[in-house]
């Protein structure tokens, strides 16, 4: 029993400070540091991120959605999973809110201490210069703070997600009939649990900006407004060109994954066959042919795999340039308008 308690995850006991600095980590970091790290190192899972906790959590709501079908309705998984973990996602979006704040702040702050600094302009004080540097120096110091934390919560939502959905399937897989079986295969089994529920990792982090992009956008519009007047809306045109395209990106890169899904799904399902059915095609000296099989199967998925990361590529570098790109806009309205 002493051996369970000093196995106990240290995050449970940490306090606000040492979730912040990840302080909670530190004994964990000593310990790799003088000797080398076994299982027997590793803490025991949180109470609250136990399988059978997250599951009975989500098949509560599950239950709702088929409530729904019966009643003609239509079951969603998705808002199964976001209602199970609601509560969770209130801290996030606080800090993703102060940390989007003190995006838009920081720029201001800037610019006074660069109209200190400007001997045409006396409008700043020295003493308010300190001020504003404090200010400034303060903001990074709450930036730092807030997005690692923000992240970190986010992928913990998500690991609890995946875990929730993973122990469903499971269980839905043991209660399957012989006859459900004709028409699921072990393969389309595997992808769920091994690429579908991977998504969360990726997509959970972009969540909250659905709704503080918008926001900020409106704000920074306005502030820009005020300030140049409107070669500012050059830069909105660019973003309203950008965006467009990379929906149809993103519409494209989702059609290559379910059709790199759907052959994942017919080579594990064919090499499932190939393991059962081993002693018979060793008698028959058939390994070419379906070592062609498996070859063209996986010719087509990697295929369609190198396709998806072209499509992904330029969606990433149009990520990159579209600021630069609305930036150069706006400096080009400005000085065609003759504004330096």
């Amino acid at each position: 029993m002493a051996d369970h308690s000093s196995r106990s995850c240290p995050y449970d006991h940490a306090n606000i400070f040492s979730k912040i600095t990840f302080w909670w980590m530190n004994a964990l970091f000593k310990l790799g540091f003088k000797n080398r790290l076994s299982s027997m190192n590793i803490c025991d899972v949180s109470k609250e991120d136990e399988s059978n906790r997250l599951e009975l959590r989500l098949e509560r709501y599950w239950k709702k959605e088929l409530q729904k079908y019966s009643e003609g309705g239509k079951a969603s998984l998705f808002r199964a999973v976001l209602l199970a973990f609601k509560w969770q996602w209130i801290l996030p979006g606080i800090l993703v809110f102060i940390s989007e704040a003190i995006k838009l702040v920081q720029p201001f702050l800037i610019g006074l201490l660069v109209a200190y600094f400007n001997s045409e302009e006396g409008s700043v004080t020295e003493s308010s210069a300190y001020g504003v540097g404090a200010c400034l120096g303060l903001s990074a110091f709450i930036q730092v703070c807030v997005n690692p934390t923000y992240f970190f919560i986010m992928q913990h939502v998500a690991l609890r997600m995946k875990v929730a959905v993973g122990a469903l399937i499971y269980r839905k897989v043991l209660s399957l009939s012989t006859e459900a079986f004709q028409y699921t295969s072990s393969g389309q089994i595997v992808n769920h649990l091994s690429t579908d529920i991977e998504k969360f990792n990726s997509a959970i982090d972009l969540l909250h900006y659905f709704w503080i992009s918008p926001l900020s956008i409106i704000i920074v519009m306005y502030l820009m407004y005020r300030q140049i007047g409107v070669a500012c809306f050059w830069g909105l045109a660019v973003v309203a060109v950008i965006v467009p395209i990379q929906a149809g990106l993103s519409s494209v890169f989702g059609k290559l994954r379910q059709k790199i899904g759907a052959c994942s799904d017919r080579r594990i399902q064919l090499m499932s066959e190939i393991i059962i059915a081993m002693r018979v095609i060793k008698m028959h000296c058939w390994e070419q042919p379906f070592q062609h099989l498996v070859s063209k199967l996986r010719r087509s998925e990697m295929a369609l795999i190198r396709w998806s990361g072209f499509v992904i590529s330029v969606e990433s570098g149009i990520e990159i340039v579209s600021a630069r790109l609305s930036l150069l806009a706006v400096v080009i309205a400005l000085w065609y308008n003759g504004i330096t």
